[in-house]
C-alpha cells in the first residue's frame, strides 16, 4: 500500500448497497514484542453514500509483513 493511496469498494448487508472509501493515511514500521520490525498503515475509512455513520470516519492501524 502507498501513501495516498485510495481505494473504493462496494459492500453488502444483503439488503442495502453501500459505498466506501479508504485512504492510506500514513505508513510507519513497529517494534513486534520478539524485537522484529513489521509495516503498519494507518487507513481512512468514510461511507461515501448510505448507511448508519456515512461520513462519520473511521480510522484503523494494520501491521503486517
Amino acid at each position: 500500500m502507498e501513501t495516498g493511496r485510495v481505494y473504493r469498494f462496494p459492500v453488502t448487508d444483503g439488503k442495502h448497497l453501500y459505498h466506501y472509501t479508504v485512504k492510506v493515511q500514513k505508513q510507519h514500521s513497529i517494534e513486534m514484542m520478539d524485537g522484529s520490525r513489521r509495516k503498519a498503515w494507518k487507513l481512512r475509512f468514510d461511507a461515501v453514500e448510505g448507511g448508519a455513520g456515512a461520513g462519520a470516519p473511521s480510522v484503523v492501524c494494520l501491521a503486517g509483513r
